[in-house]
């Protein structure tokens, strides 16, 4: 006579399947993450690698076409997007930058458990010496941290691929440099107190307008944001108040708002 299981073996074994299910299931997401995640890292040293390739060769950053790199997907994939971030021009010469780029950025299209969408990874480039940068691997959202290693929390960007704007970890712009081949609005001068002057003046000019332009992306990037998580909506609400204040600092409250 076969003999079947009795009510007490069968709860327990639903209940082994249970404390299993709970053990496991988390670790299962946590893979899915990594695995989705694991593309940016290698996308981000095959960008700094040819940066520093055209760096040592030309004295001179470049764009993404300048220095021959492709992003994966050609610049989408099915969980992430890219941008080349503040590096649009063909190239800027090494001599001329005077504040710190990004020239490479990821954002995720899906969350990774608690790394919300539109969470942003970027490469910043800041001036070390005459004729090289430090690369720094910056990331906008700590619970990110998880899945990319050696990177740390700083400047980078913000907003949607097409629309991505560099901001510094406090939400300000820093997407300011220094062109020093060009000879200013004024022309070339022989007056060393007046070059001066003019070199200041256009510094200060050029800093609020970028503090308005600055402001402009921010507010963009907030009233476009219409998919996205509560936490990614917190964080551009937090850049384009920061944007706002520093412009109403350059500007006055009736032109920032």
């Amino acid at each position: 006579m076969k003999k079947g299981f009795t009510l007490i073996e069968v709860m327990v074994v639903i209940v082994i399947l249970g404390v299993l299910a709970a053990v496991g299931t988390p670790k299962l997401f946590n893979s899915i993450a990594k695995a989705k995640a694991s593309e940016v890292p290698v996308a981000a040293s095959g960008y700094v690698k040819l940066q520093d390739i055209y760096l040592a060769e030309n004295s001179a950053l470049g764009n993404w076409k300048t220095i021959g790199y492709i992003a994966p997907g050609n610049g989408s994939t099915e969980n992430f997007c890219y941008s080349q971030g503040a590096i649009t021009d063909e190239k800027i010469s090494r001599e001329g930058l005077s504040a710190s780029l990004i020239g490479w950025g990821a954002t995720n299209l899906v969350a990774l458990n608690e790394c919300g969408m539109r969470s942003w990874w970027s490469i910043e480039m800041t001036p070390s010496s005459q004729n090289s940068v430090s690369f720094n691997y910056n990331l906008s959202y700590e619970p990110c941290l998880a899945f990319t290693s050696n990177w740390q929390i700083g400047n980078t960007l913000i907003g949607d691929c097409a629309n991505a704007t560099q901001i510094s970890a406090s939400g300000s712009d820093d997407n300011n440099f220094t062109d020093k081949t060009d000879d200013g609005a004024d022309g070339k001068t022989d007056n060393k107190t007046d070059n001066n002057t003019n070199t200041n003046t256009n510094t200060n000019t050029g800093s609020q307008s970028s503090d308005k332009q600055a402001l402009d992306a921010a507010r963009k990037a907030y009233t476009s944001c219409t998919h996205c998580s509560k936490e990614e909506k917190e964080r551009l609400k937090e850049a384009w108040d920061n944007a706002k204040e520093k412009c109403q600092a350059s500007y006055g409250n009736a032109s920032c708002s």
